[in-house]
């Protein structure tokens, strides 16, 4: 059985080498993406904002979006020749109609809702 000052040090050694691990890590990305920054700069902000819709679209607790992580994970390809660039803005066009549809859902419910409380 450990004491608490071993259980204590051996944890915090265990974080102290997460932290490095992940600092290595996202320096290496840091350093790629830097490099393509200035080569490509709308492939990469549009490429993060596509694996951020496909990874919100895969763990949105209503349930798995399907269209929503493909159209995330199209928006991730870089624009290296015509028909890449018209699939990539496409799948940016197609996600941004099937938001703002999902808003206005949102918005017509909401209303019927304040208005139901509103009767009571």
């Amino acid at each position: 059985m450990k004491t608490y000052k071993e259980f204590v040090t051996e944890s915090n050694q265990a974080v102290e080498n997460l932290h490095e691990g992940w600092r290595s890590g996202l320096r290496a990305l840091g350093r790629s993406v830097g490099r393509q920054w200035v080569k490509r700069p709308v492939d990469i902000v549009t490429g993060l904002y596509g694996a951020q819709r496909a990874t919100q679209a895969a763990t949105n607790p209503a349930g798995y979006d399907e269209p929503g992580v493909y159209a995330g994970l199209a928006q991730m390809i870089p624009s290296v020749n015509p028909g890449a660039t018209a699939v990539k803005y496409g799948a940016m066009a197609f996600d941004a109609v099937r938001r703002m549809k999902a808003h206005q859902k949102y918005l017509k419910m909401k209303k019927k809702e304040e208005e139901a409380a509103v009767k009571k």
